[in-house]
């Protein structure tokens, strides 16, 4: 078995993670929502389902489950992604809570999902392990990570042309385990190592369809560090984003790939 990188510092991680997610709730892009649907098909998400969307940010993932006629409740630990899914979906359940320590009883779900929420957790194995103990037997978790990040073209135009023209203060920061990692046997082995058996690994081609850069620098900026930047810097990385993405338009559409990764397993 493929041995599981730890996080030597998981609270420090967390809590740089926490204020991040929370300042980007109202304006969280919708990159991730061409995966929702293969990753609900994987997990067994249909009518009566009980099931549990950790790292749910806004919202979106507990969505979808619900117009399948599930019975979903969502968890986050960011407080502004929490109150941006209350707002957007009233009536399903959203609690703030820890994907390493889930305040819900043994067995009390038939499906776990994890919308590309694993790559930001400072324990990743614990929320695994937590995952299996609140999931029913014959239960399914699965779970959405990106492909190599040379491969994601929407975040390599958006990063870099901010990186060109702003130093980031958090290039030593220490990283969640799993962010930028693809390996098959490491991403299953995580799963095997929780105790879940018949784990899958799909490659998902994804192409995300933005209506122009500016379009595309705005869906990121609150990640991006760009708050104390001039305007004229602003305006040269804007201009820059428009040159790098020029080559994925067609029609009038930018079609950036941002190819995937879905992994899923059992609880015996």
């Amino acid at each position: 078995m493929t041995t599981a990188p730890r996080a030597n510092d998981p609270q420090a991680i967390s809590e740089a993670q926490r204020p991040i997610w929370n300042s980007a709730a109202a304006a969280y892009p919708d990159v991730t929502a061409m995966a929702v649907g293969p990753m609900l098909d994987a997990a067994g998400v249909e009518i009566g389902t009980r099931a549990l969307d950790v790292a749910c940010g806004p919202g979106l993932v507990a969505g979808a489950a619900a117009a399948r006629g599930a019975a979903v409740t969502g968890i986050d630990f960011a407080e502004g992604m929490v109150e941006e899914a209350r707002r957007q979906h009233p009536s399903i359940e959203f609690r703030v809570g820890d994907a390493a320590a889930l305040p819900f009883d043994d067995e009390a779900f038939d499906a776990v999902v994890m919308g590309f929420g694993i790559i930001h957790m400072a324990e990743p194995q614990k929320a695994f392990e937590q995952a299996k103990r609140v999931l029913k037997p014959g239960g399914r978790l699965a779970f959405t990570v990106w492909d190599a990040p040379e491969t994601l073209t929407a975040f390599r135009i958006v990063f870099e042309t901010v990186g060109a023209h702003i130093k980031s203060e958090d290039e030593d920061a220490e990283e969640p385990p799993l962010r930028g990692k693809t390996d098959e046997a490491l991403l299953t082995g995580y799963l095997t190592e929780a105790g879940f058996i018949d784990p899958t690994f799909e490659r998902l081609p994804l192409v995300w369809e933005v209506a122009s850069a500016d379009a595309l620098f705005q869906a990121f900026r609150s990640f991006a560090s760009v708050e104390s930047a001039s305007d004229d810097v602003v305006e040269a990385i804007r201009a820059d984003i428009r040159s790098a993405a020029a080559k994925y338009e067609r029609d009038g559409i930018l079609h950036l790939p941002m190819p995937a990764i879905l992994v899923s397993g059992i609880r015996p």
